[in-house]
């Protein structure tokens, strides 16, 4: 018979799969609808995903800047100042080709 100790770590109550949009999907959707000049301030798209996004993990505040810093890097957003974000020109989108060049991305980017 197993015991308490043999109890492995994944053993444990199973989380709820989350009610919301994937976090890239909904920063994508707090920095268009806030429109700011010069990019939206992380606690102002914190505000928009809170105020339109319901069952958000209780370390919110935590994950929002670990996504955008990692989304970031991978091209999807961009800093376009001290704590403040942007979408990317590219949408990190853009693939390489055979020929080692960027690919044109699926559209062209917004107009400003």
């Amino acid at each position: 018979m197993a015991s308490k100790d043999d109890a492995k770590p994944g053993d444990g109550p199973r989380r709820p799969t989350p009610t919301h949009p994937p976090y890239a999907e909904m920063i994508a959707t707090a920095i268009r609808s806030l429109c700011e000049e010069g990019g939206s301030s992380v606690s102002s798209i914190s505000s928009y995903i809170q105020a339109n996004y319901a069952g958000l993990p209780s370390g919110h505040d935590r994950l929002l800047p670990f996504y955008l810093n990692t989304y970031t890097a991978n091209g999807l957003f961009m800093v376009s100042g001290p704590d403040h974000y942007n979408l990317s020109l590219t949408g990190g989108h853009q693939q390489q080709d055979g020929g080692g060049t960027a690919a044109a991305p699926d559209q062209p980017p917004p107009q400003p």
